[in-house]
């Protein structure tokens, strides 16, 4: 579960007319701002709904706050997902039993309070790890970000700076430098552009991504002889994941708290 930032500073402007509108952007976008949506697109322009998008699958919610400086901004999210998306996450529906998972693509059917508390447990994609509430049957996670950030002169497009955490480790969760390091794992500064738009107290982001292929991912391989270098068929052969490039966007909607 990937995390997006909405980003404003106020830069010298080329007109007396163009700065005032700056300012009055900027300004307006200073303050807290609440959740609303996140939209996944397959494509570069935002026109193909990505179906595979994990968020967009039933039993899946987003609640949260970013705050915004002059030229920081902090994020706090909290997912909270059911059984019914643990479920969808198998191909599978929820019966109405509220217990029984079944799989029609794959031909087979579990018992979902078996492994709830385990798939909840395992979710730390950028985020803490899973808290499963038996009684309510709900897995809840919360995320914490800090970037700093620019802004151009028409308070358009907004370039974001923050630190992100690479490492193997499956309990590997950072939101520092230091952390990053007790877990093994390599700090690095990540840089980002995103377009921004506003609507009387609504403000959108939008984060625009193409990425190159060509190599073979081994995150997922236990296979020794799984590398980078690998074609498809021999990465493949390694149970790894061959990455052909692509691209994808997001819609971000935010309200004025």
């Amino acid at each position: 579960m990937k995390r997006y930032f909405l980003l404003f500073l106020l830069l010298s402007c080329w007109s007396c007319e163009d700065g005032q509108d700056s300012n009055q952007q900027n300004s307006a976008i200073i303050g807290s701002w609440n959740f609303v949506s996140e939209n996944g697109f397959s494509d570069y322009n935002c026109t193909e709904p990505n179906d595979d998008d994990e968020l967009n699958l039933p039993g899946a919610s987003i609640y949260g706050t970013c705050n915004i400086s002059t030229n920081e901004i902090s994020q706090s999210i909290n997912y909270e997902i059911t059984k019914e998306w643990m479920c969808a996450m198998m191909d599978g529906t929820l019966l109405d039993d509220g217990s029984t998972c079944t799989s029609y693509y794959y031909g087979y059917s579990v018992n979902i309070d078996e492994y709830a508390e385990e798939i909840c447990q395992g979710l730390i994609d950028q985020s803490s790890n899973g808290t499963w509430n038996a009684s309510t049957g709900t897995c809840s996670m919360a995320q914490s970000d800090f970037a700093t950030y620019t802004l151009n002169s028409d308070a358009t497009l907004m370039y974001l700076i923050r630190g992100e955490c690479d490492c193997e480790s499956d309990d590997c969760y950072s939101e520092s430098e230091a952390e990053c390091s007790s877990f093994g794992g390599e700090w690095f500064i990540e840089n980002d552009t995103l377009e921004i738009s506003m609507n009387n107290e609504s403000l959108t982001l939008i984060d625009k991504d193409r990425w190159e292929g060509g190599f073979c991912d081994c995150e997922e391989s236990n296979d020794t002889n799984c590398n980078s270098n690998l074609n498809q068929s021999e990465c493949a052969s390694v149970d790894g994941y061959y990455d052909e490039g692509g691209e994808d966007c997001h819609i971000t909607v935010y309200t004025k708290n």
